[in-house]
């Protein structure tokens, strides 16, 4: 706990203290104005408006702030970048029981030509440069979500992507 309490980054939330009694614990943190990610995604009533720009730099600010090497580590990277384009949980009430936000989007890849229409319906009104953004970093977040570790790319690689992506704006 005292390690949590060291950590100051701008993408973390301060730890304002914890407790632990009879084997529950629980972490108290500051107040996070906008919410966390989880909850912009998915739980914000009405659903805030996510727009390119504000995908982008979240997907980006993920990448960048989380120097991982880690195989496994890519692949949860994967998963957020999901979440991001589908605005669906990783484990989500509209997908059958056992199937995760990776398997439906293959799934759903395997039935439809268009992936554009599977994406979040937000993302049907962007500009076609946009949504041809959204497209690529689709295509990254299955690469990230590969079955074979070995196959998945490092965070350098993603990271790269990203910058390439972004210069294209």
């Amino acid at each position: 706990m005292r390690t949590l309490s060291l950590i100051r980054h701008r993408n973390v939330v301060r730890m304002a203290g914890y407790s632990i009694r009879d084997g529950n614990g629980f972490i108290v943190t500051e107040y996070m104005p906008g919410g966390t990610l989880f909850e912009i995604l998915h739980r914000c009533e009405p659903r805030m408006a996510l727009d390119w720009e504000t995908r982008f730099r979240i997907a980006f600010e993920n990448a960048y702030s989380t120097r991982l090497t880690e195989k496994l580590d890519v692949y949860s990277y994967g998963v957020v970048l999901l979440e991001l384009l589908l605005r669906k949980m990783p484990v989500d009430p509209s997908f059958e029981e056992g199937v995760d936000i990776v398997s439906w989007t293959r799934k759903k890849l395997l039935e439809n030509d268009d992936s554009i229409l599977f994406l979040d319906e937000e993302i049907n009104y962007w500009e076609s440069d946009d949504q041809r953004k959204a497209l690529k970093l689709l295509e990254m977040a299955l690469d990230c979500t590969e079955q074979v570790a070995d196959t998945r790319p490092s965070m350098r690689d993603v990271v790269g992507f990203l910058i390439r992506l972004n210069d294209k704006i």
